[in-house]
């Protein structure tokens, strides 16, 4: 007998090709049509408003969770046709072979708020410190050796060396020479005990004062030390580190 409310209804059936969907007026409202051929096996009803709509199709004969994910799982499969709801993957550290291209209006974005001291967001690259090295220090690259040196306005002999080349941030400590180190190249980074107090949208020095440091304030007075920003400041203590190729020589 029939649940109140409730009107029993034919099942039908066919064989046809896998795509085949029964016409409206094959079935009446609220019927249902499996189509079991080996490249379909889909289940169709005829909706209140008369249209046929595809309820299931399973031409692989996958088995489906028996119960509702948590919010933000995804389906993956066994490859034995089980699926299940999983914690999906995000890229990760991945080593990318081929070229990668950004539609139009689709950007890599920087975190534009660093949540505290010691953290950085931008483009990285791994080097082999000259000597021990501080989150947060201003390093450039020697050009005899390759290794990354904390950098200074006011390096002895080296100034044209450090007024010309390669600026990068420590953002791995190096516990001394020859020890791996990774810098940051272009981004954003906060080292609240390092940096000055700086002023949001204002420029950012190399030190001649003190190897490694960021200051507010760029050097003057003495002979030979080099003035060159290291990029803005994002707020009291973040920089975000673009640094100029552009350099003053004090005179």
């Amino acid at each position: 007998m029939p649940a109140t409310g409730y009107t029993p209804i034919t099942l039908y059936r066919t064989a046809t090709a896998a795509t085949t969907a029964p016409a409206p007026a094959d079935l009446n409202n609220g019927e249902l049509a499996i189509n079991y051929h080996n490249g379909g096996m889909a289940l169709y009803a005829k909706n209140a408003s008369a249209a046929v709509k595809m309820l299931m199709n399973n031409p692989a004969g996958l088995k489906y969770p028996t119960a509702d994910g948590t919010s933000g799982q995804v389906v993956s499969t066994n490859g034995a046709g089980v699926l299940a709801f999983s914690t999906g993957v995000g890229l990760g550290n991945n080593t990318w072979t081929g070229y990668q291209t950004l539609a139009e209006n689709a950007a890599i974005e920087l975190d534009a708020v660093l949540s505290a001291d010691g953290k950085y967001t931008g483009i990285v690259q791994a080097g082999v410190a000259a000597t021990a090295l501080a989150f947060g220090e201003l390093c450039y690259k020697v050009t005899a050796t390759g290794r990354w040196d904390k950098a200074s306005g006011a390096a002895a002999g080296v100034g044209t060396v450090v007024a010309t080349g390669q600026l990068g941030i420590c953002i791995l400590a190096a516990a001394g020479a020859a020890s791996v180190t990774t810098l940051l190249m272009y981004g954003n980074v906060r080292a609240d005990s390092l940096f000055d107090t700086f002023t949001v949208g204002a420029p950012v020095y190399m030190s001649a004062a003190t190897a490694g440091k960021i200051v507010s304030a760029a050097p003057t007075g003495t002979t030979d030390f080099t003035v060159r920003k290291a990029g803005m400041a994002e707020d009291g203590n973040t920089v975000f580190f673009n640094p100029s190729n552009d350099y003053i020589t004090l005179t």
